[in-house]
C-alpha cells in the first residue's frame, strides 16, 4: 500500500484512466516535434513552426505521410508555435470556393474552424492567442483563443479535379501566418527551422507512442501537462492523477514509487491500449455492417477513451459540427462526408477502399459507390466485407503512422 493509503489495484485503475487520459496530448507531441522537425520544402506535409506547407497535387500511390486522403480538396498544414506571441492567420477571398482551418489543441480537441460554413469565404485575419495573453489586437483581426500554446491547422480547400489546381493554389498562396509583432511591417515568411537531432525521424509518431516504456510515457506527459493546461472539465481527473504521484507542473519520476504501484503502472499502460483497440468495433453505431461515427469528433468534452481511440484510429477529425452536413450531402467540398474503409485481407488494419465514395440511399442506408463507373461485382463485394468510416477530409492515422494501428 502506498503512503497516501493507495493499493496496488488502484494505482493500475488510476494508472489505465492517465494513460488513456493523456494519450492524444503525448501522440500530439511527438507528432509536432516530427513534423516540424524538417527544413521548408523538404517533405511534403511537413516543415517549419508557424509556416504553411502546402500539398500543391493530390498525392500518388507511393504518397505514405497521409493515408489515402480525400481526393476533393488539396491541404495545407501549419504547426503553431504561440509560446512567445499570438500569430495571425490570414485567409483570402476564396471567392466563394469551399474551405476551412480546423485548429486542434494538443489535446487533439478542434476548438475554433474558420471557414465557408462558419466565418464565410471574405478574406480574413485571425489572432490565434495562447492561453491568459492580455494583449491588445488591432481592427479587422478576429481573437481566436487557443487552449493550448501549440496548435495544430490542418486547412483544406474544395478541389475539383486536376484541371482546378492552378486556381486553388492560388488560394493557398494566400493562407499565411505572421507574428503579430511583425503584422504590417514585413509580409509572412518562411519559418527557419534548426534541426533536432534527438528527434526520432524514421518511426512513426504513433509507433513511438505506442511502444513507449510506462516510466518514460508517464514522465513524458507530466512534462506536457506543465506546459499545455488541462481543460477546465478535467479537474476530477487530475486530482485521481496526484494519488500515483503525477502532478501537473512536477517532474514525474517512476523509480521513486514503491515497487508494487511501480508495476501495476507499468500494466496499466499496456492495458491501457490494449482497451483502447478492443473499444474500437463498439465506439460507434453500426447500420447495414458499416460503423460510422458522427457524433463528438472533434470536440469529446470527458469521453477520454473516444478521444484517445480518435487520435491513435482516426487523426484530426473535425468538428461534429462542422463535419455533418444536415441535410445529408449539402456541402460543396466532397462527394461524401464520409470515406469508406474496409478490413484488408485477413489482417485487422482497415484501409480505404480505394475508387469509392459513400452516399445515402433513398432508403435512408448508407452505401458506398464506385467513384465513377460501378461494378456490380465489386460493389456487392465490398458491401459483404466489415467496414468502419472515418470522417470526410481528415487524416485516417496521418503524420501518426501511416496505418490502423490495430
Amino acid at each position: 500500500m502506498f503512503e497516501n493509503g493507495l493499493t496496488e489495484q488502484e494505482a493500475y485503475q488510476i494508472g489505465m484512466e492517465t494513460y488513456i487520459y493523456t494519450y492524444p496530448l503525448v501522440t500530439m507531441d511527438v507528432t509536432r516535434r516530427q513534423a516540424t522537425n524538417v527544413e521548408a520544402g523538404k517533405t511534403v506535409g511537413r516543415g517549419p513552426v508557424n509556416t504553411f506547407t502546402h500539398i500543391r497535387a493530390y498525392p500518388t500511390a507511393e504518397f505514405r505521410d497521409v493515408v489515402r486522403p480525400n481526393f476533393d480538396t488539396l491541404y495545407s498544414i501549419a504547426w503553431l508555435d504561440l509560446t512567445k506571441e499570438p500569430m495571425v492567420v490570414s485567409v483570402p477571398d476564396t471567392e466563394g470556393r469551399y474551405y476551412l482551418l480546423p485548429m486542434y489543441d494538443m489535446w487533439s480537441d478542434a476548438f475554433a474552424v474558420p471557414g465557408t460554413r462558419t466565418s464565410g469565404t471574405k478574406a480574413a485575419s485571425y489572432a490565434v492567442v495562447p492561453p491568459d495573453w492580455a494583449g491588445t489586437l488591432p481592427p479587422n483581426v478576429e481573437r481566436i483563443n487557443a487552449p493550448t500554446p501549440f496548435v495544430w491547422i490542418i486547412a483544406r480547400t474544395q478541389t475539383n479535379g486536376p484541371k482546378d489546381y492552378e486556381a486553388v493554389h492560388k488560394v493557398q498562396d494566400g493562407y499565411t501566418i505572421t507574428p503579430l509583432s511583425r503584422l504590417g511591417i514585413n509580409p509572412a515568411t518562411t519559418g527557419k527551422v534548426e534541426i533536432d537531432p534527438t528527434v526520432d525521424m524514421k518511426t512513426a509518431p504513433l509507433d513511438q507512442v505506442n511502444k513507449m516504456p510506462a516510466a518514460d510515457y508517464f514522465k513524458y506527459a507530466a512534462k506536457l501537462m506543465a506546459v499545455n493546461p488541462a481543460h477546465e472539465t478535467d479537474w476530477s481527473t487530475i486530482a485521481r492523477m496526484r494519488r500515483i504521484g503525477l502532478e501537473v507542473g512536477k517532474p514525474f519520476d517512476i523509480e521513486k514509487l514503491p515497487p508494487a504501484i511501480r508495476a501495476a503502472l507499468d500494466r496499466s499502460a499496456v492495458d491501457g491500449l490494449k482497451a483502447m483497440h478492443a473499444k474500437i468495433p463498439t465506439m460507434a453505431r453500426t447500420v447495414n455492417g458499416w460503423q460510422m461515427s458522427t457524433d463528438t469528433i472533434g470536440v469529446y468534452g470527458n469521453n477520454y477513451l473516444k478521444r484517445a481511440i480518435s487520435i491513435d484510429d482516426l487523426a484530426g477529425g473535425q468538428s461534429s459540427r462542422i463535419k455533418k452536413n444536415p441535410p445529408w450531402g449539402q456541402t460543396a467540398i466532397a462527394r461524401s462526408s464520409f470515406y469508406c474503409v474496409r478490413k484488408s485481407g485477413s489482417s485487422n488494419r482497415l484501409q480505404l477502399s480505394e475508387g469509392y465514395n459513400e452516399r445515402r440511399n433513398d432508403d435512408g442506408q448508407i452505401r458506398c459507390h464506385k467513384a465513377k463507373r460501378r461494378s456490380r461485382q465489386m460493389s456487392r463485394r465490398h458491401n459483404q466485407s466489415k467496414a468502419s468510416v472515418s470522417p470526410s477530409g481528415i487524416f485516417p492515422t496521418s503524420l501518426f503512422g501511416g496505418r490502423w494501428p490495430l
